[in-house]
């Protein structure tokens, strides 16, 4: 609750970027999804710059207008936009990509198991 109360707080101040961490992470499914339906409501008239970071590519999605898929320490491995109107095969294509750099950097990371 602490996270959706800073959200509506950094909103009302009116700045020009607002990090949201994981703000929806730890609700139930319905709860979640009317919360991001009434995020992307104030938002859409907003005018902010709004960085939202989550573990969950179909909230990323839902979301996004691009994906930063960033690795340690804070840099952007890769960079994708999200289509405003992406189809269901565009989204599985993203997705694919996705996980395809996710895959790519923990092997990076961990040499010893190849």
């Amino acid at each position: 609750m602490r996270q959706r109360v800073a959200i509506a707080r950094a909103l009302a101040t009116e700045p020009d970027l607002i990090l949201c961490d994981e703000a929806f992470g730890h609700l139930d499914e319905v709860t979640a999804s009317e919360l991001r339906r009434e995020f992307l409501t104030l938002a859409a008239g907003s005018h902010r710059t709004l960085l939202f970071v989550t573990h969950s590519i179909e909230e990323a999605f839902e979301l996004g207008t691009r994906v930063l898929i960033m690795r340690r320490p804070g840099q952007v491995a890769a960079e994708l936009d999200v289509p405003h109107a992406a189809s269901p095969s565009d989204l599985a294509a993203l997705r694919a990509r996705i996980l395809a750099t996710m895959a790519a950097m923990k092997q990076a990371a961990e040499p010893w198991r190849r």
